[in-house]
């Protein structure tokens, strides 16, 4: 936690949680994919040069960003009890990719970089031996990158009219999702009451 370090005299910011971070991941991959056909007059099977390819796969992913959190209680013995609590992540998404197939000697490059913040709001307010309320807001940014089956294609021989080619316009799926969650619980009668509300776009 570095915010008694950066807010050693402020008291309100000092008692913040701040966190710094980054995330790496670097992954490679080399396939042979080696296909053969049965040669029905021959009784063999037969290389199909078309399908059979030697490639490999290297791909980055590096997130970096920082994280802050603070909850506020308000409290009052044998009364009630209110938390509110802030929760915020935020960071930058840098992916990279590259893709050779050796039989061509041919390279696809790609990269692309995103921030995908993500901020939750709660609060709860719990009142002694009547009832506790709850309520939370959530907004998330998060990407999704195309895998190499989807990105690089495989010519077929029996496709002869068909010009296979990399999908250079595929893009990452970037998804934005909010939510909003309401919660109650009753506790003046013998029998409790529970119910809520979730609303999802």
């Amino acid at each position: 936690n570095l915010a008694a370090v950066l807010f050693s005299k402020n008291k309100f910011f000092s008692r913040f949680n701040i966190q710094f971070f980054n995330d790496f991941k670097w992954q490679t991959n080399n396939q042979n994919d080696f296909i053969t056909d049965f040669d029905t007059s021959n009784h063999i099977y037969v290389n199909n040069t078309y399908l059979s390819r030697n490639s490999s796969l290297n791909n980055l992913l590096e997130s970096t960003g920082f994280k802050i959190n603070r909850s506020f209680l308000n409290l009052l013995a044998n009364r009630y009890q209110k938390d509110f609590t802030v929760d915020v992540n935020a960071k930058i998404e840098y992916y990279s990719e590259g893709f050779l197939i050796k039989k061509l000697n041919s390279t696809q490059k790609y990269s692309y970089s995103y921030f995908t913040p993500r901020v939750v709001l709660s609060y709860s307010n719990y009142q002694y031996g009547e009832y506790l309320n709850r309520f939370s807001i959530d907004f998330d940014v998060n990407v999704k990158y195309p895998n190499a089956f989807q990105r690089y294609l495989l010519s077929d021989s029996s496709e002869s009219y068909v010009i296979q080619n990399s999908n250079y316009r595929l893009n990452p799926e970037k998804k934005y999702l909010i939510s909003f969650n309401f919660s109650h619980d009753n506790y003046r009668s013998k029998k409790p009451i529970s119910y809520g509300l979730s609303i999802n776009a």
